[in-house]
């Protein structure tokens, strides 16, 4: 029998994905991996204190790997306490670049470091103004904004704005700019890809149709039959259309369940990983924030 940890913040009223998170390890029990695989819930309050509690209960058990830590605050604690015991780690999305510095990391998703690049490159060749970013505290908005302030030519008064933290924080930013009537445009980052903003966006009088609000977001991209059986799954009982964290989550079950066979069969197609247990994936979109939803979009260039 081989044990799968699966950690992450478990309370819906605190992180946005929780939903997603439980759905894809309901998905992951019933349709993808072998009833040789038991996987067992443990809660990291998406926090550094929650994730040292969690990685203490998580060893107690003594897993055969570990799928989760979301948030990077929480992975930065508990990924050293894994590597202490040799208990690999696998990360569907926290993005902080250091994180794999552990020697039993692995990341599914795209880092911080390789997001900047794609973002600032985006920017570089749209000739966009921006205003230095802004950051709500936490490990992987503060690495998102301090990278782009090194990259970018910044300033003050820039009509393009970009805010990187948590879920919650976005919304909450984008809605008190966007009632401050400022021109321009807001940039919000991956963490505010989700079906969900647009709803909170018009229920706090916020018509994105009005506004220039983009979200630079990470997009998996799911492949193959199983992948297709999964979303017609995911549709008949949930509606809609399965997004970023449920497609990562998915992976990263696979590839624990298959380890240390590399590369893993996945939903994202064969997962390989370089010399520093990175994916890589470069799944980076552009998304403008409309009332019909998250549409991909391009920018143009502007004149100077």
């Amino acid at each position: 029998m081989k044990r799968i940890a699966c950690v992450a913040c478990l309370d819906p009223k605190f992180s946005i994905h929780t939903h997603t998170f439980l759905r894809a390890v309901v998905l992951a029990r019933h349709s993808l991996l072998g009833s040789d695989v038991q996987l067992r819930l443990f809660d990291d309050s998406a926090s550094r204190e929650g994730a040292l509690r969690a990685a203490r209960e998580v060893l107690a058990w003594a897993p055969d790997a570990v799928v989760g830590h979301f948030a990077s605050s929480a992975a930065d604690a508990a990924a050293p306490q894994y590597a202490a015991y040799g208990v690999p780690l696998f990360l569907p999305a926290a993005t902080a670049s250091h994180l794999t510095r552990n020697a039993t990391t692995w990341r599914l998703c795209d880092n911080d470091a390789d997001y900047v690049a794609w973002l600032g490159e985006l920017i570089a060749q749209a000739q966009w103004a921006i205003a230095p970013p802004e950051h709500d505290g936490s490990l992987h908005g503060i690495s998102v904004a301090e990278q782009l302030a090194d990259c970018l030519d910044l300033t003050p008064y820039g009509a393009t704005r970009i805010f990187s933290g948590r879920y919650a924080a976005s919304v909450r930013y984008a809605i008190r700019w966007a009632h401050t009537d400022l021109p321009g445009r807001l940039i919000l980052t991956d963490d505010a890809g989700s079906t969900a903003l647009v709803p909170d966006l018009l229920a706090h009088g916020v018509d994105p149709d009005q506004h220039d609000i983009l979200i630079a977001g990470i997009c998996p991209h799911p492949a193959g039959e199983t992948a297709r059986r999964v979303r017609q799954a995911w549709r008949r009982r949930w509606g809609g259309e399965p997004g970023t964290y449920l497609w990562e989550t998915l992976a990263a079950l696979q590839t624990a369940a298959r380890y240390p066979e590399l590369p893993a069969r996945t939903v994202l197609g064969p997962l390989r990983f370089d010399e520093q247990r990175e994916s890589r994936p470069s799944s980076f979109r552009l998304w403008r924030v409309t009332r019909r939803g998250l549409m991909a979009w391009q920018p143009v260039t502007e004149a100077v």
